[in-house]
């Protein structure tokens, strides 16, 4: 017994006890190594994937609204180009959309004879109203808005022939050497009136025709030096100037103001490359995918055949009875219209050629959302979208959003002719054919002048600011509407608008340029020259009120933005110069 508890006791002296299975020595799980790393690797990749999609699936929430509206915008332009193909297949207007795509893409003006192409896009004598004491002889107009919206699409075509000049200095924004920079002009101003005058002696005013012979709209380089400007200027930074600024916008009187905190510091911040990446782009619906925590403005360009832009409402215009629209929507980006608007400054773009017009707008309910949610138009303009009264928006209630326009800027020459050559794609200005001798081109006779919007009216008080540029503006008093030759047909989809190009009033006693003119263009030009006017020069950094229904005329200077915002419509306006019911008596109901 003791030999072999001897025995018992060395054997346990020698050898480990055995522990319970739930009390073994955690080894780190190096035994099961390979399986519990497994394990959590697969556990993390599960987990990492899980997130991803959850994240993903988040995302896509947010962007639904945007990508849906887009697919919509896709297919409701699929089906638009395919309406105007069947509409418009047989008639004797059939491929007019393909003659507007590609007129005038290679300058080939010459007319099969040796002669000149005309130089000019007169006014049709089917959309402009009846000459007073005349009976309305115009065709019947469609009552009933039809499903139709003038756009093309130019994202698949192969470059156009400016753009192969415009990408040599792509990111250089260089003028003409020629071009004045308006912003930098000599000005002269009023001296400031202390009280509203009782009598109609501001503004100034005097006959379109006269202020047009002075500068002519051609003449963009041409312009007075320095330019007396007659329109009171306010500064926002002296406390009793914005008083009596306040009494004129109740006078409903046109006045500016200037040194204006955030419009100077907008006219810095808004470069093309900025602005560039807070647009929408009209061609693509994923712009919310790639910017989920971003709101994005909505924009889209539009193109005339010449440097003229009337406004009309596609669902009415009916291209059998009326021709093509004056204008047409595009799918470009606004950084495509960019690289047009340089290209427009660096070379003078002839008149009658394609020009290019980008608009944008804000919708009144924006203001009203967490200004997390705005889009760069608000943000950096806190006076015109905020949901308090301000100076620029005084009438919220009544406030219909922001619209904001960019414009091209086309130019002249002073008295000087110049030839517009294309020699094997490439595009020249010159002012000697002779240099061109050697070469097979064809070569053209331009003159030049500024992109123009035709005069209208707006109902709400409109305060205008500058951002960026410069565009003349043309005033005229709601008593001169009956001179004006404004479309009162309702049911016109240029109503309240004018189609005429005051332009050509230079041209009246022209027996060379204006030898072509229609008569009905050249009797209402006739009586618009006689229309009281007053023009000012509104460059980046300012402010310009237009009470309510006065009618504006507006060409861009140079490449330019603009955004306004309008509150509340003002009937009785002002007892000197008319208001709603003087546009009532010219315009009809509904005005």
């Amino acid at each position: 017994m003791i030999t072999t508890n001897n025995n018992t006791t060395r054997q346990k002296k020698t050898t480990k006890p055995q522990q319970p299975q739930y009390y073994q020595e955690d080894d780190g799980g190096a035994e099961k190594g390979d399986e519990r790393r497994l394990a959590r690797e697969r556990q993390h990749f599960l987990s990492t994937l899980l997130l991803f999609f959850g994240f993903m699936f988040l995302l896509l929430i947010y962007s639904r609204s945007s990508q849906h509206r887009a697919a919509k915008e896709k297919s409701w332009l699929h089906k638009t180009n395919f309406y105007h193909n069947q509409r418009l297949k047989g008639s004797k207007e059939d491929g007019w959309l393909k003659d507007w795509k590609y007129a005038g893409e290679h300058n080939e003006h010459e007319e099969e004879d040796g002669g000149k192409e005309e130089m000019y896009r007169w006014s049709d004598a089917r959309l402009l109203p009846p000459l007073p004491g005349q009976a309305d002889k115009s065709m019947p107009l469609e009552e009933e808005p039809q499903r139709r919206h003038y756009r093309i699409d130019r994202r698949r075509d192969p470059p156009m022939a400016w753009e192969a000049y415009a990408d040599e200095e792509e990111e250089q924004h260089m003028m003409h050497p020629d071009a004045i920079d308006y912003t930098k002009h000599d000005y002269t101003y009023p001296t400031l009136l202390t009280s509203v005058p009782s009598t109609n002696n501001y503004p100034p005013l005097e006959p379109l025709g006269d202020l047009l012979q002075r500068w002519p709209q051609d003449e963009l380089d041409t312009p007075p030096t320095p330019f007396v400007e007659q329109l009171l200027h306010f500064d926002y930074q002296n406390s009793e100037e914005m008083k009596i600024a306040v009494l004129f916008r109740n006078a409903e009187l046109p006045f500016k103001i200037y040194n204006i905190p955030e419009v100077d510091l907008a006219t810095k911040k808004w470069t093309d490359d900025y602005v560039g990446k807070e647009f929408h782009d009209p061609g693509s619906g994923n712009n919310d995918l790639f910017h989920p925590m971003k709101a994005l403005a909505d924009g889209h360009a539009d193109e005339s055949l010449d440097n003229f832009f009337s406004f009309y409402k596609p669902d009415l215009w009916s291209v059998p009875k009326m021709g093509p629209p004056p204008s047409i929507s595009n799918d470009w980006s606004y950084s495509k219209w960019a690289s047009h608007a340089r290209y427009a400054d660096k070379v003078k773009l002839p008149h009658n050629q394609r020009h290019f017009y980008w608009q944008a707008g804000v919708p009144r309910e924006e203001r009203l959302q967490s200004e997390k949610y705005w889009t760069f138009i608000s943000r950096d303009l806190p006076s015109f979208s905020s949901k308090d009264a301000t100076f620029f928006g005084f009438n919220p209630k009544e406030q219909k959003g922001i619209q904001c326009r960019f414009g091209e800027r086309v130019c002249c020459f002073d008295h000087l002719w110049v030839y517009v050559c294309v020699c094997n794609g490439v595009v020249a200005v010159v002012d000697d054919a002779e240099l061109f001798t050697d070469f097979v081109f064809i070569c053209c006779l331009f003159h030049f002048q500024g992109v123009t919007a035709a005069t209208h009216y707006d109902a709400g008080r409109n305060m205008v600011v500058m951002i960026k540029g410069a565009k003349r503006y043309i005033l005229s008093p709601p008593i001169a509407c009956p001179k004006l030759g404004i479309v009162t047909k309702k049911h016109h989809p240029a109503w309240r608008h004018s189609l005429l190009n005051f332009g050509h009033m230079n041209f009246l006693d022209d027996d060379v340029n204006g030898k072509s003119m229609p008569s009905e263009e050249r009797a209402w030009l006739e009586i618009a020259k006689e229309a009281p006017s007053i023009d000012t020069v509104l460059k980046a950094g300012e402010v310009l009120y237009i009470p309510s229904h006065w009618f504006h005329y507006i060409t861009s200077l140079q490449k330019s933005a603009q955004c306004n915002t309008r509150s509340g419509r003002h009937k009785e306006g002002n007892p000197h110069f008319g208001g709603h019911k003087d546009v009532l008596a010219c315009v009809g109901g509904g005005a």
